[in-house]
């Protein structure tokens, strides 16, 4: 899969809930392995889940790259939107 294929991703949570859109990713220098996926929160319930810890304007997280389980039209994560809150970063 190209680099630009995962940029504008879809990316969705355990029970397909709606995260938002890959806007970048972050590598290893030395393994050249995905580290983190930089996503724009689009989806509903995610920013009701994550209400209070995100800028209002261009809410974005750092999602962990362990958390996903799956790429094919979109990126499936292993876990639910409350189970992610303490693996998340904001950016």
């Amino acid at each position: 899969m190209k680099f630009s294929e995962l940029t504008r991703m879809p990316v969705y949570g355990k029970g397909m809930k709606r995260i938002g859109k890959v806007t970048d990713i972050e590598f290893g220098l030395k393994d050249r392995l995905i580290t983190e996926l930089v996503v724009k929160v689009d989806g509903e319930d995610a920013k009701k889940a994550w209400k209070g810890r995100l800028h209002l304007r261009s809410p974005k997280i750092s999602i962990p790259a362990g958390l996903v389980s799956g790429v094919k039209d979109a990126i499936l994560l292993q876990c639910t939107l409350e189970e992610m809150k303490s693996s998340v970063k904001k950016v």
